[in-house]
């Protein structure tokens, strides 16, 4: 991401602490929930070249395994390797995590996020909980601070997603029908809906739907059983995580609600982070990498059980 939008976007930042300071948890609190320890840098995963799971080798970083196939184990191995062929180890924390790891299968009906551990010699490993058979894709998001591409400005961390597939063994047929683009999406009671006739692009201008290549605010509401519900929880310093996938190309979207969500920081005491509850407004910041039909998986927490609901998006 560029400076220039960082700079935008720093004004939207101030809105959700003034938020949480009209919920009765104070800006000072909100504050120590970010500034705690290390500085807190805000990823925003608008789409560029390097990051929407183009290939396996992105700016000379390359998503190295020699597994193909799933073992019966699940657990993948894997590296991140530098132009110089060396292992990367200078990882920055995005969201509670060095790295995200997400898998989905070529047919969009299985889906997974899951964090790898990284050990000293730069292997990842990882359990991939994927249990029908058959081909998927595999990406890796993550920053990196000794970045060696010229896309990134000084001060500035390399993002990064890698993508490289592998194949779960037994019988398989993928499925050829994937759901109709909606505006809404239901699990376990809960309903997210968005409102495209709401979206606006960061210069303030007014969308009548999503569009690729665009970075976009996409209001969205939340409602449990019919009525509006504001008891999300953070989840990885979020209230919700939005991941699509395109389904002509499988390239790569991430979104997530601008409203703050407490630290984002592992390993940070409790008392570092404000309790907040969001919803029923939620406000994606959102880009994606192209038009088409993209299908999307919502992550999102409730009374510490973490729910998965997944729809159709068209994008102009």
């Amino acid at each position: 991401m560029g400076r220039s939008r960082l700079r935008a976007l720093a004004s939207l930042f101030a809105l959700p602490l003034l938020a949480a300071a009209g919920s009765g948890v104070s800006t000072a609190a909100a504050a120590d929930g970010v500034q705690t320890g290390q500085t807190q840098r805000v990823t925003l995963h608008e789409s560029t070249r390097n990051t929407i799971g183009q290939s396996q080798t992105e700016m000379g970083y390359t998503f190295q395994s020699d597994m193909a196939v799933l073992p019966p184990d699940q657990e993948y191995q894997f590296r991140i390797l530098k132009p110089n062929g060396q292992p990367e180890m200078n990882y920055l924390w995005d969201q509670t995590k060095l790295m995200h790891f997400l898998a989905i299968r070529d047919d969009f009906t299985g889906f997974a996020h899951v964090h790898p551990t990284l050990g000293s010699d730069g292997m990842w490993s990882v359990r991939l909980p994927l249990t029908e058979p058959g081909p998927y894709e595999l990406y890796t998001d993550f920053l990196i601070g000794d970045f060696q591409g010229v896309a990134v400005g000084e001060g500035e961390p390399g993002h990064l997603v890698l993508r490289r597939s592998i194949t779960v063994p037994g019988p398989y047929a993928l499925s050829s029908i994937v759901p109709a683009p909606s505006t809404s999406t239901s699990v376990d009671g809960y309903t997210f809906t968005f409102e495209m006739s709401k979206i606006r692009t960061m210069d303030g201008g007014h969308l009548n739907g999503p569009r690729g290549w665009t970075v976009m605010y996409m209001p969205a509401t939340v409602s449990y059983q019919g009525r509006p519900f504001n008891g999300l929880q953070p989840y990885l310093a979020v209230y919700s995580h939005f991941t699509a996938f395109n389904i002509s190309n499988d390239l790569y979207g991430h979104a997530h609600p601008l409203e703050y969500a407490g630290a984002g920081r592992e390993g940070w005491p409790a008392s570092t982070a404000p309790t907040l509850h969001g919803g029923p407004a939620l406000t994606f910041h959102a880009e994606f990498p192209g038009a088409g039909d993209y299908r999307a998986f919502i992550e999102f927490q409730v009374a510490g059980v973490l729910h998965t609901a997944s729809l159709t998006l068209h994008i102009s």
